[in-house]
């Protein structure tokens, strides 16, 4: 399938242009030095974002499958009681939300039928195998997987494990989905460095459909060429900082 093909660049695009931004106010800011030492600030600031970045894919994984392993939850969607799967977990999903940054959650059925959103309980029953390729190879190998990819509401951060009935049988997959602005404000805090997360617009724009991606974020004052701001720390100034050419050398290179 076509985005089946393309998604591996999408998540290029969706991790290395946040790097470029940090890059790009860090060479302000460090303007001074000499340019050996600047690349190590890059290097550094590279490390900084790979690591979190995969601690929370980590943390992603880790609370989908503690949640995929309750009982009650396997027991409900075992017997596709949507309700009764929305009421064991409604308020755990809350919790997290509120807490941890977790803005999406969904079961699914084989190869990629959303069964239950707990973000939006009132959409149920599309096929995503098209656009969700993460999904499907969890329904069919039976691993579970993490990465950053762009879902309908956007890019973030998931975690997509297998879910079994009582007797071991394989019955679907649960993802969960984080932000990245909580990760982009605490390495802020972290680091006093100012993020910008851009991706290429045009994969938001095929996949608006799906959940509906917040239309504000396609607007002229986020677009940067082919791209466009998603999240950031401190827009009023990223914005002032990043042009195209910023984005589109340096990131493709």
């Amino acid at each position: 399938m076509k985005f089946q093909r393309s998604a591996p660049r999408v998540l290029i695009f969706s991790i290395v242009v946040v790097i470029i931004g940090m890059a790009v106010l860090s060479n302000r800011l460090f303007s001074g030095l000499t340019s050996a030492v600047e690349q190590d600030q890059f290097e550094l600031i590279r490390g900084l974002w790979s690591y979190n970045l995969t601690a929370a894919q980590n943390r992603a994984l880790e609370r989908a499958e503690i949640i995929a392993t309750l009982p009650a939850v396997r027991a409900a969607f075992a017997a596709r009681d949507r309700e009764g799967l929305l009421a064991q977990c409604a308020e755990m999903f809350q919790r997290q939300k509120e807490r941890y940054g977790v803005d999406r959650a969904q079961f699914y059925f084989p190869p990629a039928v959303s069964f239950l959103r707990l973000h939006a309980p009132e959409q149920h029953g599309d096929h995503q195998d098209q656009f969700r390729p993460m999904v499907v190879a969890v329904n069919r190998d039976l691993f579970s997987r993490k990465e950053s990819a762009i879902a309908g509401t956007g890019p973030a951060i998931f975690g997509v494990t297998p879910v079994a009935d009582a007797t071991g049988q394989h019955i679907g997959s649960f993802e969960l989905g984080m932000s990245f602005g909580p990760l982009l404000h605490a390495l802020k805090a972290a680091y006093r460095l100012e993020m910008a997360l851009f991706v290429e617009e045009q994969p938001l724009r095929q996949l608006m459909f799906a959940e509906g991606l917040d239309p504000d974020v396609l607007t002229e004052q986020n677009r940067r060429g082919k791209y466009t701001k998603v999240q950031s720390t401190n827009w009023a100034l990223m914005k002032e900082l990043v042009s195209e050419g910023d984005l589109s050398g340096p990131a493709e290179a």
